[in-house]
């Protein structure tokens, strides 16, 4: 009988036991349980952010090789068809293919003509042609200038398409047919008014100079041309110099600074003439322009019309062959080796006498000069000529739209090339390309 609650005291403490070996491994259990959990959510985590990462990478990399070869597409290849048109275009490629070459022997040289077309392409459109799928991008184009030839102030301005590199200088008297190609198109530009009575429109010039300033002195238009030419190489720093019917009287044009015109083409300056003239200035009381003392002669002939000779692309949406009339204009302009005349560049020849020319362009110094007869002329079915024909300013060379605030992983990248127009310009070709 003592035996008993011995054996009773052991049992006792056999289950005691067993009980606290069992709370043991249940908490055992819970600690490895979550131990467990821990490592496979933090293995997940870094198994998704790994993931992540390389798909982001692999994204960069896809944007990079986009924007890499959508920019080469642009500036290497001539596109196809080799001459295309918003209309017609395969393949969107900006170089300059001259007969049949291939991308390679044109390297990065860009024809303007087709920067002209690339801008009226539907953004989403150009997209698509680029190989870019769904990312955004936005294509510039910023010309750089010898800033040792000319201002350094020059350099930061923006690129245009077309003929007239700004900053630009506008003077005209009566006529003013070039006021409607140079307002609103964005460009920087000065007005310079030669005429008398009412104050025209300054439009959204920079800065205007009327003649009036000089007050009653009877050289008024030579002073304020004089004033101009001497903005061209200072503050103002112009490119393009256009000039439309000035009509100096003999004594005004005698007082004019021939020396400091040629010293702004000197400067690789751009001038634009145009000879809208009456009938009455032929027995020379007046004198239209100053383009004998230019390398150029210029004559006034009987007839009013003219042929297209060769298209440049001064003339937009012009074809050789397109019948020219110019209705208030009788002024033409020729060639006389003897003379020393440069060679002229005929656009648009006389109708009666092909070595006469009503549009012409020539080389004079390091700069160049375009003549026109009248601005106010009608070339084939544009009986109201305007930008759609003299591609003066063109549109700004940037395509696509900007990046936004939200726009993530944008890749730029740039290369030097050469914008071709009826001359070469070095500028720099610049893409951003980023998913919004």
């Amino acid at each position: 009988m003592a035996n008993k609650p011995r054996e009773r005291s052991r049992r006792t403490q056999s289950r005691r036991a067993h009980s606290r070996r069992a709370q043991l491994f249940s908490i055992d259990l819970v600690v490895s349980l979550a131990i467990f959990l821990v490592v496979l959510l933090s293995a997940t985590y870094l198994l998704t952010r790994m993931r992540s990462n390389i798909e982001a990478a692999n994204e960069k990399n896809v944007l990079a090789a986009s924007a890499f070869s959508a920019l080469d597409a642009l500036s290497y290849s001539p596109g196809y068809p080799h001459d295309w048109t918003p209309t017609n275009v395969n393949s969107i490629g900006l170089s300059l293919d001259s007969n049949g070459e291939t991308a390679e022997f044109s390297g990065t040289r860009l024809d303007a003509a087709k920067l002209l077309r690339f801008a009226k392409l539907n953004e989403s459109d150009a997209r698509y042609l680029l190989g870019l799928g769904g990312f955004d991008f936005r294509f510039t184009l910023q010309e750089v200038w010898n800033a040792s030839e000319q201002s350094a102030a020059l350099v930061a301005n923006a690129s245009h398409s077309g003929i007239a590199l700004e900053p630009i200088a506008y003077f005209a008297a009566d006529d003013r047919d070039a006021f409607a190609l140079l307002n609103g198109t964005g460009v920087v530009w000065d007005y310079y008014w030669a005429g008398s009575g009412i104050e025209p429109s300054h439009g959204d010039a920079r800065n205007f100079y009327p003649a009036v300033i000089y007050g009653g002195n009877p050289l008024a238009r030579a002073d304020l041309f004089n004033a101009m030419l001497a903005n061209a190489t200072a503050r103002n720093a112009y490119r393009t110099i256009v000039i439309e019917q000035p009509n100096f009287k003999l004594n005004e044009y005698a007082n004019v600074s021939k020396s400091a015109l040629r010293s702004f083409l000197k400067a690789r300056g751009l001038i634009v003439f145009e000879g809208s003239v009456s009938a009455a200035d032929a027995g020379q009381e007046t004198t239209p322009l100053l383009v004998n003392d230019l390398n150029e002669t210029l004559v006034f002939v009987g007839t009013q019309s003219g042929s297209v000779n060769q298209t440049s692309f001064f003339l937009d949406n012009v074809s050789a062959s397109d019948k020219a009339n110019f209705t208030q204009s009788k002024w033409a302009v020729y060639s006389n080796s003897t003379r020393g005349d440069a060679p002229l560049f005929v656009l648009v020849q006389n109708a009666t006498n092909s070595s006469l020319a009503l549009v012409a362009r020539w080389d004079c110094e390091k700069g160049r000069i375009y003549y026109v007869a009248d601005f106010n002329s009608s070339f084939g079915a544009y009986a109201i000529p305007d930008s759609s024909v003299f591609n003066l300013v063109g549109a700004k060379l940037d395509f696509g739209i900007a990046p936004s605030a939200s726009a993530s992983d944008a890749f730029v990248v740039q290369r030097p090339v050469i914008i071709q127009r009826d001359w070469g310009s070095l500028a720099v070709a610049k893409l951003v390309v980023w998913k919004s």
